[in-house]
């Protein structure tokens, strides 16, 4: 929560400690085994890992938070929410927050662009979550239903957590004429979607959906949470 205070604990026993930020590597946060942060702003949001060295080596663990603030409107398309207005705890929250304004984005083509719905559940978890994308082509009606093989991008599951493309250099453009289409996308993580080398073909809508499949046994629906990118891509 805005202005609250966390405190993240590494999970091993060790005589030295270093917590980071993946997003900032060159800057460290702490030396000790529990890291206590002000959450006085969104940019506080993000993971966090703690590295355990040893004689043996070292051992890491990566946790994240996100900071929401329960007073604004955004945070119901950020979030999922129990029947209560409250952050489900089994849900999952977007670790990145955007406006109305950077859900649009413009390419030119042959640029790479890439769609973040990294998420987060209530109790630090990045990982276990089910990330499912759908693709509504510009001009051409009515997204499919997310059931549609038609309009499935993907969906599997985020075991790790993190977002990398595969190894072997930038595969080709997964939804470009004669690229091999939809099924080449199984090759992405599963938080981030990223198109390599855009083409006109590419305008149109990004849907992702993010599920957390193990909620609490008494849930009566799974939590979820959606986000929606316009793609505008111009020719060169």
């Amino acid at each position: 929560m805005l202005n609250s205070q966390i405190t993240l604990s590494c999970p091993f026993e060790t005589p030295f400690y270093k917590w980071t930020r993946p997003d900032y590597p060159s800057h460290f946060l702490d030396e000790t085994k529990n890291l206590t942060i002000k959450a006085d702003s969104f940019g506080v949001s993000g993971r966090y890992q703690c590295s355990a060295v040893n004689g043996f080596g070292n051992s890491l663990a990566e946790m994240a938070i996100r900071v929401v603030d329960y007073n604004s409107p955004a945070i119901r398309r950020e979030c999922a929410l129990s029947r209560d207005g409250k952050i489900n705890k089994a849900g999952p929250c977007f670790l990145k927050s955007y406006t109305d304004s950077e859900l649009m984005l413009t390419r030119y083509s042959g640029e790479d662009v890439t769609f973040d719905c990294s998420s987060v559940t209530a109790d630090g978890r990045t990982y276990q979550l089910n990330y499912a994308w759908e693709f509504h082509k510009q001009g051409l009606g009515e997204a499919h239903s997310s059931g549609s093989p038609a309009s499935r991008l993907i969906r599997r599951s985020n075991q790790l957590g993190s977002s990398s493309m595969p190894s072997g250099g930038p595969p080709s453009n997964p939804l470009a004429p004669g690229s091999g289409g939809r099924n080449d996308l199984a090759r992405f993580s599963e938080s981030q979607l990223t198109i390599r080398k855009v083409t006109l073909g590419n305008s149109g809508e990004y849907r992702c959906t993010v599920t957390n499949p193990s909620p609490d046994p008494s849930a009566a629906v799974i939590p979820k949470i959606e986000r929606s990118f316009q793609l505008h891509v111009i020719r060169k």
